[in-house]
């Protein structure tokens, strides 16, 4: 996570743009909840969306699979 972190900045600082845009998005998530945020570019939001959403059923998979199977489980 920290090397990711430091690839971002590093490209960042290396990334030479002339451009004046300065649209950010992107998402967040806390637990299986996604907090979508940005401005500029509207057209990139749905797809952040769409990938939050998948994210979120991921992970809430990721929680109620072992519940239901320990719940099927016979006791030892």
């Amino acid at each position: 996570m920290f090397i990711g972190v430091i690839l971002i900045m590093a490209s960042s600082i290396t990334q030479q743009t002339t451009s004046t845009n300065g649209g950010v998005v992107g998402f967040v998530m806390i637990g299986p909840f996604p907090i979508v945020f940005g401005n500029g570019n509207s057209s990139v939001m749905p797809t952040l969306l769409t990938f939050a959403l998948a994210f979120t059923i991921i992970a809430l998979l990721f929680y109620l699979i072992p519940l239901l199977l320990r719940r099927k489980s016979p006791p030892y």
